[in-house]
């Protein structure tokens, strides 16, 4: 490579490392995205629920298969192994000859009653690769929609999901983001004279310490319960009226938020369950009402029956009330979906209809008339970001299997910037250190070095900001690693051409057979290295591949920097021929 071409192109890899160093501060952005341990935000490990997608996959269920998938949930929980395998083998185990055809039925798939257990197992692992891609695909996407910058989201495992959320400081709103499964359904409310009576009894139920029944329940049926009064009880004595304050209507009552699963697990038990009307369940409204710092949440009386779903929305978006400028979701159906919309308006008007998602109760508005053209809205939204959360949940699609979050950690702005400053002494202190004994050992050939250095880190930045990479702490830590790397290649061609000299040569044709003959052992390491990155980078998550990443973007200016730029130097500074290089 001749001395004028060395020339140029160090000034032109210069020109882009500074045009994308410098271009993007002209836009009030940054040049280098920050990772989650420098500007601080969220890692959340989710885990898709396989237990629910194969009892959803199954056509025909009984009390064994039940007993059977909890089983294998609970194995798989405890001792981390793949649900379905261990589901198919503890059917195996308890009976030899059981067929699981008998419970899965799919022809689309080649899944019938003549299926071998074998096959049912290739096709529930088809299934859950499936859930696992798309569960990843619509965490992307409403990641996406949220606005995070850079985020890291990974598969782990057969049933795991690890995000990054750098800058993310809002914890609760993204948990709800990301747990929402996205389910929106229309249900109706339950009759208020129905809830009244069910609500006298299970008031009574508490108030006889959770034990019997009332003992003539007939009169209370047929009590005149179009009033909406509050059941008289002392609440001294009834556990659930301590906690819990009945209201009517098509409310069962309302409670604080610390009270609210307390509360639930009192009407879920089993006695209490057959007190409620027939088809009716209880969900809790999402916005509570009352004094602000006195807030109580609705406990709502809703149908089980599901009378519209979501799959029909086409559209979702965030618009605010023509007379009170509150935030609502607007949505719109399909040709279909408007129809069953139309119908179920039509002969419901002056009832309430639930909307809910995930089992919890949006908004539960009087139908006033008949509704045509697929258009209705969601109000009572706490805020905008509510409502856009909302949206994103709608627009990016139903989860396939329901997720729970198994590990989370917050990392705060604080550690965040005690990382950037320890990142940057660290620079700073073993560019110091290499310099001073780059110099020192090697005379004018170390100041040569040192500068080219210098050249390295800026040629290395510039890569990560054209690629728009991600600096996390392990990314510092390789590039630090690469500043050590830069200065061995230097040290083989310096001891070369020392050696070369020795022998009596003179120093241009030193130079010339220490940078040939150091070659080979510069190249060797470098790619045995970089090698070692790309595994890292393929295999990594997270933090591995931001070390990765800096490792082989630093191998490659490594290189450049070390064979290019300390010969240029020491080219042009003995140009004239009247002036020599020190090598120590």
């Amino acid at each position: 490579m001749k001395g004028g071409f060395r020339l140029y192109a160090t000034i032109g890899l210069l020109v882009i490392a500074l045009f994308y160093l410098i271009y993007p501060t002209t836009k009030n952005e940054r040049p280098l995205n920050l990772g989650l341990d420098l500007q601080g935000g969220m890692q959340v490990t989710l885990e898709v629920g396989l237990e629910a997608l194969v009892r959803d996959l199954a056509t025909d269920r009984d009390e064994q298969f039940d007993k059977v998938l909890k089983a294998a949930g609970a194995n798989a929980r405890t001792s981390d192994v793949d649900v379905i395998a261990t589901f198919v083998q503890e059917f195996e185990k308890r009976d030899a000859n059981v067929r699981l055809s008998r419970y899965f039925r799919n022809t689309d798939e080649g899944i019938t009653r003549k299926s071998t257990n074998a096959e049912i197992q290739t096709y529930l692992n088809a299934q859950a690769d499936k859930a696992m891609d798309a569960a990843i695909k619509i965490v992307r996407d409403r990641v996406d929609r949220f606005g995070v910058a850079e985020p890291s989201i990974v598969k782990q495992g057969t049933r795991r999901i690890s995000v990054e959320l750098p800058g993310v400081a809002n914890a609760d709103r993204v948990r709800k983001l990301l747990r929402g499964t996205a389910q929106l359904q229309f249900h109706l409310m339950a009759e208020q004279n129905e809830v009244a009576a069910s609500l006298e009894k299970i008031v009574a139920f508490y108030r006889d310490g959770g034990k019997n029944t009332p003992a003539d329940t007939s009169k209370a049926a047929k009590a005149d319960t179009t009033k909406k009064e509050t059941p008289k009880a002392d609440n001294s004595k009834n556990p659930l009226l301590a906690i819990f304050t009945p209201v009517g209507g098509t409310a069962f009552g309302v409670a604080a938020r610390k009270d609210t699963a307390k509360v639930a697990e009192m009407f879920r038990r089993p006695e209490v369950r057959a007190m409620m009307p027939a088809g009716v369940v209880p969900m809790w409204a999402v916005q509570p009402s009352g004094e602000p710092g006195k807030e109580v949440y609705n406990y709502l009386a809703v149908r089980s029956k599901v009378e519209l779903k979501g799959d029909y929305i086409t559209n979702a978006d965030t618009q605010f009330d023509q007379f009170t400028n509150a935030p609502e979701v607007s949505l719109t159906m399909d040709s279909e979906g408007a129809g069953i919309w139309s119908r179920l308006t039509g002969a419901n008007v002056g009832k309430q209809v639930a909307i809910t998602m995930d089992n919890v109760v949006y908004s539960y508005p009087v139908i006033n008339e008949k509704i045509p053209g697929g258009r209705t809205s969601i109000n009572g939204m706490g805020n905008v970001e509510e409502a856009k959360d909302l949206v994103t949940v709608l627009q990016s699609g139903s989860l396939p299997a329901p997720v729970t979050i198994v590990q989370e950690r917050t990392v705060g702005p604080s550690l965040g910037a005690a990382s950037i400053e320890a990142g940057k002494w660290s620079l700073i202190i073993s560019f110091l250190v290499i310099g001073i004994f780059m110099m020192f050992y090697y005379r004018l050939g170390g100041v040569f070095a040192v500068i080219a250095l210098m050249l390295n880190v800026v040629f290395l930045f510039g890569i990560l900001a054209s690629f728009s990479a991600t600096l996390t702490l392990p990314g510092i830590a390789g590039i630090v690693l690469t500043m050590g790397m830069a200065v061995d290649a230097n040290v083989l061609v310096f001891e070369r051409i020392r050696e070369e000299l020795d022998h009596g040569k003179g120093y241009k044709v030193a130079v010339h057979d220490g940078y040939a003959k150091a070659l080979s052992a510069i190249l060797d390491s470098n790619i045995t290295t970089f090698l070692s990155a790309a595994i890292l980078y393929s295999f990594g998550i997270g933090p591995i591949k931001g070390f990765a990443v800096t490792l082989m973007a630093g191998i490659a200016t490594t290189l450049f920097t070390a064979l290019v730029v300390t010969r240029m130097f020491s080219e042009w500074y003995t140009g004239d021929g009247k002036r020599t290089v020190s090598y120590g």
